[in-house]
Order: structure tokens, then sequence, then C-alpha cells
């Protein structure tokens, strides 16, 4: 009966320091993940506007862009409009490079798609130039119910090599 009992509260130690150090070592992670990228809400569907990629070079040696944007999810029986509009931070007004339009439908319960979008890198800046896409959606239900854009939301900004 004794040796239960030690080895009982060994367990449950083992258990609460386990539970501790998840605590621990996942807080900085979770607050790391939502400093990289913004998500938005609305109507039964989840999206979030992710950092630019590095898209290698294409035939010509131009720098190629990936503005990627996940769909977290949506309840059945709507369509998504995503817009999304990409920039170049540069000093003054960040003039807009590109910008695309996609559009997702959901007869039933949809999972996580991520959509990617490319262009070419403007080159605006020498060496490293600041990229970075601003994201917004519409939801329209089955019944043709249409709801209002939601606010603009933007992306962490990506310091991609000319």
């Amino acid at each position: 009966m004794k040796r239960n009992d030690n080895h009982d509260r060994l367990r449950k130690t083992g258990l609460c320091c386990l539970a501790a150090a998840s605590i621990i070592v996942g807080a900085p992670v979770l607050m790391a993940s939502s400093a990289h990228a913004s998500t938005t809400t609305s109507h039964g569907c989840t999206i979030t506007s992710l950092q630019p990629l590095d898209g290698g070079r294409n035939y010509y040696g131009t720098k190629i862009v990936y503005y990627p944007t996940q769909v977290g999810w949506c309840y059945a029986g709507r369509t998504v409009v995503v817009e999304d509009l990409h920039y170049t931070e540069v000093p003054g007004p960040n003039p807009r490079t590109g910008s695309a339009m996609r559009s997702l439908s959901y007869l039933n319960y949809g999972g996580y798609t991520t959509l990617y979008e490319s262009q070419l890198l403007q080159n605006s800046v020498e060496g490293c130039e600041p990229v970075y896409h601003n994201i917004r959606f519409q939801v329209t239900l089955s019944d043709g119910t249409k709801f209002p854009w939601t606010s603009t939301d933007q992306s962490p900004k990506a310091c991609i090599n000319n």
C-alpha cells in the first residue's frame, strides 16, 4: 500500500512538472505565432494573412514573391471572396505592386486551404526589399445573403533580397 502511494505521488509530481514545462515552453511559441499573422473571423469563415515568401527566380532571373493567405475554416453553405493587395515598403506612400481576387465555395464544412499569389519583385530599393500584403474578405451564404467586407488586415513584412 505504501509503495502505491509513493508511486502515485511521483507520477502526479511528474505530470505537474510536465504541464508546467509545456506552459512555460508553449507561451513564447504562442506569442511568436501571433506576431507572424493577422487573423480575421467573419460570419463563419476565418482567414489569416501570412508573411510573404521568397519564391526564387524565374527563367529570366527576376525574383518572385509568394503572398500566402490561409483560409482556416469556413462553415458549409458559404462562399468567401478574398481580396489581396500587394505592397512594397519605401519612403513616402507605399506603392501597391499588385492585387488578386479569389473566390472559394464551401458546400460542406471546409478545413485549411492556403492560397498563394505570386508576383515579380519590383526592385524599388537596393538589397533587401520589404514587402507585405493586405487582405480583406466577404462572405456570402448559399441563400444569397451577402455580408459586408471585413476590415483590411496587414500581413507581417518580409525582406526579400533582390
